[in-house]
């Protein structure tokens, strides 16, 4: 759900040098890499390299995939929704924490916190999640520095067999830049995959031991 952001992070490096020499209409994109130190040592990647201030990028975009986990419908949901051990399975994730439930006494909802990164490289951001048991877990990103909108939906029914799950995962992006986009776009559809295999991993650490 809220891990989309966490495992593009694998990828940014690679792109650097590409970032450095791309041409705009007038001007070369000058992406340098002595990125600004906040006062807690941590780089603030994502901000000054990607909010280009060029506007909005594309529409907003839909990528989804379904999988049959050999897990009840209720032991899969459990997983995704207990984004607080996020940091212990999915990668790049340094930390997970809920930070608010029922905000504004809203029932069945909360918010978590997310830190996410390589090395140095560390990015925080906060999603507002909304769930009902055995059914769906939505999270919509409501702070961060890369999306108009980032909205992933997980929907879980049982599966053809007795003690399985069809998990559907649905992810709608929408970059405030228009060159990250582009490089991003094809690396989404791709990292819907690793999202659910991390989840089936983490099923079997739980539910096989």
């Amino acid at each position: 759900m809220i891990c989309s952001n966490i495992i593009s992070v694998s990828i940014i490096r690679n792109n650097l040098k590409i970032l450095n020499n791309i041409h705009t209409k007038n001007n070369i994109i000058k992406h340098n890499i002595n990125i600004n130190i906040n006062n807690n040592g941590n780089r603030n990647f994502f901000k000054k390299l990607f909010e280009t201030g060029s506007g909005s990028s594309v529409e907003p975009v839909t990528k989804e995939m379904s999988k049959v986990l050999n897990y009840p419908t209720n032991q899969v949901y459990d997983v995704v929704l207990k984004v607080e051990e996020y940091e212990d399975f999915l990668p790049f994730c340094l930390g997970s924490t809920i930070t608010k439930k029922n905000p504004n006494g809203q029932e069945n909802c909360f918010e978590a916190e997310l830190v996410v990164g390589q090395g140095s490289i560390k990015e925080s951001y906060t999603s507002k999640v909304v769930y009902k048991k055995d059914s769906f877990i939505e999270s919509t990103a409501i702070d961060t520095n890369l999306f108009h909108k980032l909205i992933n939906r997980w929907t879980f029914k049982d599966g053809p067999k007795p003690n399985t799950c069809i998990a559907h995962c649905k992810l709608t992006y929408h970059f405030k830049s228009p060159l990250y986009a582009s490089l991003m776009d094809s690396f989404f559809a791709s990292s819907l995959n690793t999202m659910i295999n991390s989840f089936d991993k983490r099923c079997e650490e739980i539910y096989k031991k």
